[in-house]
């Protein structure tokens, strides 16, 4: 059984033009495992990258740069990274 986590995040108030950069370190408790599941709240876009790659994307056009607005604001997205995809 896959347990699926719940978006702890609380809210918090952005402005259009704000630009947010968070860098977050993970312990993965052993090399053998084959998923990461995360959890990110948001308003706008995100970019996730694991260990400098790009994984995912959400709310943003295919080709993005930092002037790029957001496609309409977007709950909370639940997502998984297979760590064998990003060179773990």
């Amino acid at each position: 059984m896959i347990s699926v986590p719940v978006c702890p995040l609380t809210a918090k108030q952005f402005t259009s033009d704000e630009v947010t950069l968070s860098r977050r370190e993970v312990d993965i408790p052993s090399l053998e495992d084959s998923l990461l599941s995360m959890c990110v709240k948001y308003a706008g876009g995100v970019v996730v990258s694991f260990n400098g790659r790009l994984v995912t994307r959400f709310n943003l056009a295919e080709s993005f740069d930092a002037s790029l607005e957001a496609i309409p604001l977007h709950d909370g997205s639940l997502f998984h990274i297979v760590l064998s995809s990003v060179g773990v």
